[in-house]
């Protein structure tokens, strides 16, 4: 079994903490690592974070991401209602126009 490659890179940490998604070498490698196998991983990585660091709002830098699984969406919804606050950092035009709709 292959090791998980994270997701998420830390930037900072605590009660407000922000992290981005990692660097990939291609778009290609990003749109599969936000394919909907990677969702549950997605949201432990989330949850790990949000736990460790005591963290009450969560910044996501969005830069560079122009597509987003709906059940990640779900995901930021489920962990909203946690009590868990949700910023998007430097969301693109059409990241922005999908979320609009």
């Amino acid at each position: 079994m292959s090791e998980e490659v994270p997701v998420f890179v830390v930037n900072e940490t605590g009660e407000r903490s922000v992290i981005a998604f990692r660097d990939w070498e291609s778009a290609r490698d990003r749109l599969f690592y936000l394919q909907e196998a990677y969702v549950a991983q997605i949201r432990r990585e989330v949850e790990e974070i949000t736990a460790a660091n005591g963290c009450k709002v969560l910044a996501i830098d969005v830069a560079n991401v122009e597509v987003v699984p709906s059940s990640l969406l779900a995901v930021l919804v489920l962990l909203t209602r946690g009590g868990l606050q949700i910023e998007l950092l430097h969301p693109t035009k059409s990241l922005l126009d999908l979320l609009e709709k």
